[in-house]
């Protein structure tokens, strides 16, 4: 899961206007616009660009890279 999580924070640092596009379809999505607004699967689902670059994430890390460690 850490290795995970550093290759999409790796991603994100690496192309600055892909997280800003994603920035931006969070804030349309209403998901930055304060404390007591809640996440729901509704919102969650309707982030087609979240869930495109975890994706392309998932696919461009290494697969055996954590069973080395």
């Amino acid at each position: 899961v850490k290795r995970l999580l550093n290759g999409t924070l790796y991603n994100l640092a690496l192309y600055p206007d892909i997280a800003n596009r994603l920035y931006c379809e969070l804030q349309s999505n209403s998901l930055t616009s304060g404390p007591l607004n809640l996440i729901t699967l509704e919102k969650l689902d309707s982030l087609q660009y979240l869930e495109a670059f975890l994706k392309e994430s998932l696919r461009t890390l290494p697969v055996f890279a954590s069973s080395f460690n």
